[in-house]
């Protein structure tokens, strides 16, 4: 169908972040799923809808939900016109590039919360925006759990985008399965200027446990000194207990913290399976402005590409900080004050059934430049059986003390299988700090397999 006087988005706003969430076991109780009552769509109000377009072209449109019936909501059909006639339908994750998402899972009666759409194409002759309802669903009566914020804020970064950090608390005596968790920015009249879900948050919350939440908003042009005040939206469910794979005291370690010279900040350390399982790893790591964690200045995380074999050793480089790396007056008190937290995130750490072998690493000389050490070379798979996966990773280590001074790894180019006998090239640089020196270090430069 020709599209040339309108645009509709037909969006659903399943208010969960459980859906995105990469491929791993369930816990040992997941929350049912929503009901399909429909409710009386007539009592959800939709304001302040406001629309801008990101820097790489893509359009965002938010606004407010707020539920006047008498049930907490658990999702909503909305559409976006955008001109005179309808005569599209655009879905959610569609072949067009659209994507939504809206928080929290379990919208109460007379409360309210953000939408965010994400449209990456064309609308050519746009001229408004505005939201006709179609219908909504009461939420399923799943038992909750509220989690408490600390140490939170707001700041825009040199980039112009808002970034909000913050740590989440379950002060409940129930394990927490965080479900869903968005943040908006305010100016100073209690506008919405942009709302989006969370890049950086726990899954799982013990009782008295606590996790980093990290939000990066693009804002509309030319409103980065009016954003104000921020609210997380969050939702969670009651759990079942998650096993402790691993112990983040014990099992994770940092060895090294730096700046490259690209101004890129750098948090190396090391991960041990002392377990008698292969593991799925995610680790999260928090920076706090001080060691009484008076604020939360960024966060980041890494999962594991293949299983981490028992008693074995993965160095990590967490680049990711998108607050630190994004306003350079952040530098200094890192560097003096900053302390630093991880956890393991047990949503997605779990026992792995695969079989993983070392592959054969032929390396090439290496080269130093003032800015990165850079690694090529050839892994060949001389396991006897065939590769699905499999990562090569470098470790820089001081002479002395064996310490871990810098890291790097990438997964190794397999399309569908590496055969036995077969083998592949390799390409790893590494950023590097003022002032290094290789004659200091040690290479270590090891490959892994994980077998179909």
């Amino acid at each position: 169908m020709k599209t040339r006087n309108s645009v509709l988005w037909l969006i659903v706003l399943v208010l969960a972040i459980g859906a995105c969430a990469p491929a791993a076991p369930a816990p040992a109780s997941t929350p049912p799923a929503a009901a399909t009552d429909d409710c009386d769509v007539s009592k959800i109000d939709i304001t302040d809808v406001s629309w801008f377009r990101e820097s790489d072209g893509a359009w965002r449109v938010v606004g407010m939900m707020h539920n006047n019936s008498s049930e907490p909501i658990a999702k909503v059909l909305i559409g976006a016109l955008t001109k005179k006639k309808n005569d599209e339908l655009v879905y959610p994750d569609g072949p067009k590039g659209e994507t939504i998402g809206a928080y929290p899972s379990h919208l109460l009666p007379g409360d309210e919360a953000p939408f965010s759409a994400w449209i990456q194409r064309e609308i050519p002759g746009l001229d408004h925006f505005s939201i006709d309802k179609k219908l909504c669903v009461i939420a399923d009566p799943a038992e909750r759990v509220q989690l408490q914020e600390r140490g939170g804020r707001v700041l825009v970064d040199d980039n112009g985008r808002a970034q909000v950090t913050a740590e989440v608390v379950n002060p409940g005596s129930q394990t927490a399965l965080v479900n869903s968790m968005m943040a908006g920015v305010f100016d100073s009249s209690g506008k919405l200027l942009s709302a989006i879900e969370a890049e950086v948050t726990p899954r799982i919350l013990a009782p008295g446990e606590s996790g980093p939440v990290r939000v990066t908003l693009p804002l509309p042009p030319d409103s980065a000194a009016r954003v104000e005040s921020y609210k997380l939206y969050m939702d969670a469910l009651v759990t079942e207990p998650a096993s402790e794979l691993l112990d983040a005291q014990t099992d994770v370690q940092v060895n090294a913290r730096y700046f490259d010279r690209a101004g890129r900040f750098h948090l190396v350390g090391q991960i041990t399976n002392a377990g008698t399982q292969s593991l799925m790893v995610s680790v999260q790591a928090t920076i706090y402005t001080d060691s009484a964690r008076t604020s939360v200045v960024d966060a980041a995380f890494l999962n594991t590409l293949i299983p981490l074999a028992p008693g074995e050793a993965m160095p990590f480089d967490l680049t990711d900080w998108r607050v630190i790396n994004g306003k350079t007056d952040l530098r200094e008190t890192l560097v003096k004050n900053a302390a630093v937290v991880l956890r393991v995130e047990p949503f997605h750490t779990w026992a792995a059934t695969a079989s993983v072998a070392p592959l054969t690493v032929i390396a090439e000389l290496p080269t130093f430049t003032a800015q990165e050490a850079t690694f090529t070379g050839t892994v060949k798979n001389e396991t006897g059986r065939n590769v699905m996966l499999g990562t090569v990773t470098v470790t820089l280590r001081d002479k002395v003390s064996g310490e871990i001074r810098a890291t790097g790894q990438a997964p190794v180019d397999i399309v569908d299988e590496l055969t036995d006998g077969e083998a592949r090239g390799y390409l790893i640089a590494i950023p590097v700090e003022s002032g290094f020196d290789p004659q200091t270090l040690e290479v270590e430069i090891i490959a892994s397999g994980q077998q179909t």
